[in-house]
């Protein structure tokens, strides 16, 4: 009877580790469902405070408007096209809002009058936006030989990548095909 008792105290021992156990595992799990839970809610992005911006900024853009431009990015913004190499011959790489927004006064802004966006889709996925169309740029100009008095229509296909930071644009990734822009007179 000795031995019956004492497997059954054995059995009964083994029975209340397996439920401590039990519990135990429960309250890990039950741990980490909730932490995991919580974690994928700060993983949201605010999709539509994003496309609010890039929205803002690409009207800004659309309209020469430098201050419009600024306002959306943020301090470090880094512009990027390196595409620009197999047009022009030289990259494109500036690192403050200042120098973004300098170039672009000295640089596109003189003898353009409008960028027109003819966006054609976007999506956004993590902290990044991705718009793809044609980017169509009113300037007076001579083409060619031609009077400066005229206004040309030059069109080109571009993907722009817009990486989102608190809010503003910190970082405007261009890729044009530039060697198919076309140029035409605006009658």
């Amino acid at each position: 009877m000795i031995w019956f008792d004492f497997f059954r105290s054995i059995t009964f021992l083994s029975y209340l580790k397996i439920s401590i156990m039990k519990k135990i595992l429960l309250f890990i799990a039950t741990i980490i469902v909730t932490f995991s839970a919580n974690a994928q809610q700060g993983v949201q992005f605010p999709y539509e405070e994003m496309g609010k911006t890039a929205t803002t900024y690409f009207e800004a853009y659309r309209n020469l408007d430098a201050d419009g431009m600024a306002a959306v990015y943020a301090d470090d913004i880094q512009y990027i096209d390196e595409t620009l190499a197999g047009y022009g011959g030289k990259t494109f790489n500036a690192s403050s809002k200042d120098e973004v927004i300098k170039n672009f006064k000295e640089n596109f802004f003189p003898s353009a009058k409008k960028f027109d966006w003819q966006e054609e889709s976007r999506f956004f996925s993590g902290n990044q936006g991705v718009f793809r169309g044609t980017l169509v740029v009113h300037y007076k100009g001579s083409v060619n030989g031609k009077s400066d008095d005229i206004t040309y229509l030059w069109s080109v296909p571009y993907v722009s990548i817009l990486t989102f930071k608190d809010g503003k644009i910190a970082r405007h990734n261009d890729y044009v095909n530039y060697p198919v822009a076309t140029f035409t007179e605006k009658k």
